[in-house]
């Protein structure tokens, strides 16, 4: 580890975030006849594209979503900043923890986890509820409590007290982050959908009881002992006669009373010096909802009047959400005014949804995917942490001649030197195309005329990388030793469902070009993708229609058909992001000892760590969660058969007595064909880089009299060959390696891995 301190180093093949530098940009500068980049530059480009846990990875890409209103179409929601559209009208959406959707996706992947459920027992309709309006009132109703307490506290501490600063900068901090639920007309519409639901809901549970005309009021007794009813009327209050009396129009003495001793009170307050907060909790909401609204207005060179438009619905409601505020204007709304709002806020809550998943779907699975890379990775103590170098460009431009000599220069500079620090080891290709025999698609008139009443378009999609291109990129970048993991388009034909029912042959068939060529051995095809959620499963119900029956009273109908709803049309996680979090993860002695146990030398990497070997990948196994009951019989005789891919199982296995509830490797094999049948493990390329690159450093470039003395009774090898029993030995029992001739170029090494032999050529450097 003293000489080659990380062999885990992964580049991502693909674009995150077209906004952001990518690998050409950055290189623009360099010159065109150099062979190799400056450390600066490395450094430079590091700086911008290196990642090392998928918390930075937000932080450096910002993952983001472009919206703007269009008076036609709504809200429209794009992938890259749209052009012709004036800046102050296109607002950006940064996929972060905190966005509800990744926020859902995530919450299903634990849940499941958790429970041990497989796709089809588990229920997604009770986490796909978070993106109800009622969910984001329940979030809104926690923080108000927690405002509420605040301001109880901050009443309660001296007002030169230490105690009482640090009560004041917590309350608001609470109160700065209630303007996320109010800061651009979207979250607004869902704050504001979310309290007529509960008002209505309020209705609902009396129409339930025989009750249509609520009338809520104070009951206390007058002057002559007779029962009256106090309506809260604003801030005033007015008296109300008890069965029949008509209401008394001006104010009575009791009320007169009340203002007077509210009058007084306040006075007394004012001797004092106190503060309400509850007072000042609404103000300062009115304030930032009216910064919020003129910054809207701003943006387009009008001007938000406080006046004209300061008794607005919308604030009301807002600033009822978090205070004890009551919303006059809605209270006053008769039911049918109410009923209209929420159906109309419902379908345009439920349509502006539905556009941004269908935009957003492809740059979630994205970050769903760099988030399995980096939670491949637990162990007790951190050490050699995975780290992954995102190009951010499309494998097209990637491919642009230019392009790739950059990345060649860039390869050489940091696969082709002494210093190991910036090695790149493994890399990601996802998206590969999977079929060019696509399923016959049906016109919208006959998909109509046989009753089909949902979208036809389910979204944006991506061309996928064609194989041509994916060879066309092994055989540009094979001397840099690089072993890439490559997984297919994602959707429900390359799911674990799909692989059990319908076997591998697909995947085979598509991949035989890259057999038997000279970089056959650093292509890895990863196989099935992951299901976060099945597109048949994929349903949201954000609500149903309001109706008001004949009657008077309000029900929510339970007709599907008045469902507020759209499909997702499934979301899923490739394989290959998995394949090299778990290889880029055993490769840290500290992660194998969490797994193995003391069997573990700290010392060595985890190069020669074979996943099938024994009970490793039992031992070693994903974070993802069981997907379906397990492979037929037939199935895994298949793919023992073919000895191909990188194969997850989701099958039911036992360790010790104890059930491995999780996705765990079934093969490890690229696509170099092996001399005992089938594929190669992976483990024997990543072996043999790791020894060329270490004899390449002991021996201060291939010098022979260098090379023979690590074959001495103290040189490296026997260091290796005395340590075979453990984990991450990098010679295991049957293994060897042992020096063949030497012609004066070139020295030959033959290497043995578990009994089968080969040989490695060594060009000697005669300087």
């Amino acid at each position: 580890m003293d000489i080659i301190e990380q062999t885990n180093r992964t580049i991502l093949f693909d674009v995150v975030n077209p906004e952001v530098y990518n690998m050409f940009n950055i290189m623009s500068d360099v010159d065109e006849n150099s062979k190799s980049l400056s450390d600066e530059k490395v450094a430079e480009i590091n700086d911008v594209l290196l990642v090392k846990s998928f918390d930075e990875f937000l932080v450096k890409f910002k993952p983001t979503i472009y919206s703007y209103f269009d008076q036609e179409r709504g809200m429209v929601y794009e992938l890259t900043k749209p052009e012709g559209i004036p800046d102050s009208l296109v607002k950006k959406i940064v996929i972060d923890r905190n966005n509800t959707f990744l926020k859902m996706f995530v919450s299903i992947m634990d849940t499941k986890k958790a429970s041990g459920a497989t796709n089809a027992s588990f229920n997604y309709e009770r986490i796909t509820e978070m993106l109800a309006p009622h969910k984001t009132l329940k979030e809104i109703k926690k923080l108000k409590k927690d405002i509420s307490y605040l301001e109880s506290k901050n009443a309660e501490f001296e007002s030169d007290s230490p105690a009482k600063q640090d009560a004041v900068l917590k309350l608001t901090a609470k109160l700065d982050k209630t303007k996320k639920y109010y800061n651009e007309t979207s979250s607004q519409l869902t704050l504001m959908l979310g309290m007529i639901k509960e008002n209505l809901d309020t209705t609902e549970k009396a129409s339930k009881k025989g009750i249509t005309d609520m009338k809520p009021a104070l009951p206390v007794f007058d002057q002559k002992a007779e029962i009256v009813a106090l309506e809260s009327v604003g801030n005033s209050a007015k008296l109300l006669t008890d069965q029949g009396d008509s209401r008394e129009s001006g104010s009575t003495e009791l009320a007169k009373q009340s203002n007077s001793e509210l009058a007084e009170i306040k006075q007394d307050s004012a001797k004092k010096n106190r503060i309400s907060y509850k007072d000042l909790t609404v103000s300062v909401i009115e304030e930032q909802y009216y910064e919020s609204m003129e910054s809207l207005y701003a943006s387009v060179g009008q001007t938000y009047d406080r006046n004209s438009q300061g008794a607005s619905l919308s604030k009301e409601l807002i600033v009822a959400a978090f205070t004890d505020n009551v919303p006059d204007t809605l209270m006053e709304m008769s039911l049918d005014d109410k009923v209209e709002l929420y159906n109309k806020y419902s379908a345009m809550n439920a349509a502006w949804q539905k556009a941004f998943i269908r935009t957003a779907k492809l740059l979630i699975e994205k970050i769903l995917s760099v988030k399995a890379f980096f939670d491949q990775y637990q162990p007790k103590s951190p050490m050699m942490r995975p780290s992954l170098l995102i190009v951010n460009a499309h494998m097209s431009e990637i491919l642009e001649e230019k392009n790739l000599e950059n990345l060649k220069k860039y390869l050489e500079t940091v696969n082709n030197k002494s210093d190991f620090s910036n090695t790149i080891w493994f890399g990601i290709v996802p998206n590969v195309e999977y079929s060019d025999d696509y399923d016959f698609e049906l016109d919208e008139e006959t998909m109509r005329e046989f009753g089909y009443t949902g979208d036809i378009d389910a979204g944006i999609t991506v061309a996928p990388t064609e194989i041509s291109d994916l060879q066309l990129l092994l055989e540009s970048i094979k001397e840099y030793r690089i072993q890439v993991f490559f997984s297919f388009e994602t959707g429900e034909d390359t799911t674990f469902l799909k692989l059990s029912t319908y076997g591998m042959d697909q995947y085979i068939e598509q991949t035989r070009d890259l057999e038997n060529t000279d970089y056959s051995r650093y292509a890895i095809p990863c196989l099935p993708n992951f299901t976060v959620i099945p597109s048949n499963k994929s349903r949201v119900v954000l609500g149903s229609k309001a109706l008001k029956r004949e009657d008077g009273s309000l029900e929510f109908s339970k007709d599907r058909d008045d469902f507020m709803k759209f499909w997702i049309y499934g979301v899923y996680i490739s394989a290959a992001f998995v394949a090299a979090g778990i290889v880029a993860a055993y490769q840290c002695p500290n992660f194998l000892a969490t797994k193995l146990g003391g069997r573990v030398k700290k010392e060595y990497p985890g190069v020669r760590f074979d996943l099938e070997a024994g009970d490793n990948a039992f031992y070693v196994t994903t974070t993802m969660p069981k997907e379906i009951a397990g492979y037929t019989t037939e199935t895994k005789n298949m793919i023992n058969e073919h000895k191909y891919g990188f194969v997850f199982s989701s099958d039911k296995n036992q360790l010790n007595g104890a059930a491995v509830n999780a996705i765990t490797v079934y093969k490890s094999r690229c696509m170099n064909e092996s001399k005992n049948g089938g594929f190669e493990s992976i483990f024997r390329e990543t072996t043999r880089t790791y020894l060329y690159r270490m004899i390449g450093a002991i021996t201060n470039d291939y010098k022979k009299d260098r090379i023979d003395k690590i074959f001495d009774s103290g040189g490296q090898v026997k260091e290796w060959q005395l340590s075979p029993n453990y984990g991450n030995s990098i010679l295991r029992e049957g293994d060897g390696i042992e020096k063949g001739d030497c012609d004066g170029t070139t020295y030959n090494i033959e290497i043995a891995f578990a009994g089968v032999s080969e040989n490695m050529e060594l060009l000697i450097n005669t300087d």
